[in-house]
């Protein structure tokens, strides 16, 4: 859970500490309604933002993207003062003795990727490696669908996380096409909707981009997409292959128990089926 100076102050205003009977305890709601409404006056730490976007063959049907922007994100993680001790700006390397023969790789900050990376970027710089992980959600109500893919946003040097985007997965899409039709259009939609999301840390990565930290002093940060954790099913949607076959190789689905590995997947091969 993200923390920030605001939400203590939020809590002590609205949750006060009682030693009396749950039945006295003052609580300010009575029902889920409330809950809710109090939940959403939560300071945030990065704004929420809509966007309504169509694709080109298709645009009577509408798509909405409820997200927040990935810099604001990333800016709001690093000036957080409550993991200010806890952000690593430079990469390390860890032996298990004082002969270095062995190199310890535990967190991301010992890989030998960030090692590289940073050796790339201009003096005074650091690398701030973007993670991105999602998984399927059930909802009750959201953009006429039933269910959503949260995405969430981390940094490879801070222990916290924060949720970006929900992304649309409308069961109606595309009704008068043929089940195979209306697969692709919703990865289509899936494709579009991260491009749109992912854009500026295009720039940002190459760039950079300047930070107040919670150590109160200023940084150049290149953040930089450097992870994406998926499960199988995501991993599927995000390579745009069949349910059932392998999404990093090309093997057919009869010969995937084969000890002989298939060809690689590229994204050729995932671009060929978006368009």
């Amino acid at each position: 859970m993200i923390q920030d100076k605001e939400t203590p102050v939020w809590l002590e205003q609205h949750f006060p500490v009682r030693e009396d009977s749950p039945e006295k305890a003052g609580l300010p709601y009575t029902n889920s309604r409330g809950l809710l409404k109090l939940i959403e006056s939560i300071p945030s730490q990065a704004t929420w933002h809509s966007l309504l976007f169509f694709l080109r063959d298709s645009p009577e049907d509408k798509h909405v993207v409820h997200y927040r922007d990935p810099l604001e994100a990333i800016k709001a993680l690093l000036r957080d003062p409550a993991l200010a001790k806890h952000i690593v700006c430079k990469p390390k390397c860890i032996f298990t003795d004082v002969t270095k023969e062995k190199r310890v790789y535990d967190e991301m900050w010992t890989s030998s990727w960030w090692e590289e990376t940073q050796a790339k970027l201009p003096e005074g710089s650091c690398v701030a490696p973007v993670i991105i992980a999602m998984d399927k959600t059930q909802l009750t109500q959201f953009s006429g669908g039933q269910q959503a893919y949260p995405v969430y946003l981390t940094l490879g040097n801070i222990p916290s996380c924060m949720l970006i985007v929900f992304l649309p997965v409308e069961k109606f899409i595309g009704h008068n096409l043929s089940k195979v039709a209306q697969l692709v259009r919703m990865h289509r939609v899936f494709h579009k909707s991260m491009r749109l999301l992912l854009e500026p840390l295009i720039k940002a990565g190459s760039e950079g981009i300047e930070i107040v930290g919670g150590d109160r002093h200023a940084h150049t940060v290149h953040p930089i997409l450097a992870c994406y954790i998926a499960n199988y099913l995501e991993q599927c949607l995000d390579t745009c292959c069949k349910f059932g076959k392998c999404p990093k190789c090309l093997q057919k689905q009869s010969a995937l128990g084969d000890w002989e590995p298939g060809e690689l997947r590229e994204q050729v091969n995932t671009l060929s089926t978006i368009h």
